[in-house]
């Protein structure tokens, strides 16, 4: 209310310049608005989506950990098992198991390796997209600079408009009091010289004393 009340008062340059500021803060808050609306709200549900897979794959990871820490203890224990047995068919049977088990063992740790490699490229997407999101908010920050340096450039219009406006009221102001004053002046002259004519008319003699004369 109080700018429109100011434009009201504002020259025609200066009501051009109001509405090129004004269109030019408009264009960059509606830049911001897409950053924020658009570009911010992807990344953050891509974020979102990436963790949600990350968790899952480290779950399946942990799994496959203890597989792995599971068929290494077996092993060990075929190990020992194998040493002190002197039984032949005992000694192939263990045998037999120990190979058995380096196949799985061999599974678990390729699988592991896979999920791995893909955590590693879930978390390089993460990287990607926090970089992104910087950058994003670099531009906005950029942005809210210009719309800033505008609302200074708009407050220095304003400004000289009020500055003009109340050097006007001044200026009236002043000229009204010394109008005020003209016209106190010339009341008391006119009272003045009322009273002097008063005091300087000639004294009316009755026309009987002016017979007697």
């Amino acid at each position: 209310e109080a700018e429109k009340q100011i434009k009201s008062y504002a020259e025609e340059s200066e009501k051009q310049q109001i509405f090129l500021f004004e269109s030019q803060r408009l264009g960059l808050e509606k830049q911001v608005d897409v950053l924020e609306e658009k570009k911010e709200l992807s990344l953050a549900l891509e974020k979102n989506q990436i963790l949600i897979e990350k968790k899952a794959q480290e779950t399946k990871l942990n799994g496959i950990i203890e597989e792995e820490q599971k068929i290494e203890k077996e092993e060990e224990f075929i190990a020992e098992k194998e040493k002190t047995s002197n039984v032949p068919s005992e000694k192939k049977s263990l045998e037999e198991r120990r190979d058995e088990l380096e196949v799985k063992r061999q599974g678990a740790e390729k699988k592991r390796w896979a999920i791995e490699k893909e955590i590693k490229n879930l978390e390089d997407g993460l990287e990607t997209i926090n970089t992104d999101y910087q950058k994003i908010t670099e531009e906005k920050n950029g942005l809210r600079e210009k719309i800033t340096m505008i609302d200074r450039s708009l407050r220095e219009v304003y400004s000289k408009i009020i500055t003009r406006v109340e050097d006007k009221k001044r200026g009236l102001l002043e000229q009204q009091q010394i109008e005020a004053a003209k016209m106190e002046q010339l009341s008391s002259e006119r009272k003045e010289k009322v009273q002097r004519k008063q005091w300087n008319k000639p004294e009316q003699i009755p026309k009987e004393k002016e017979f007697l004369k």
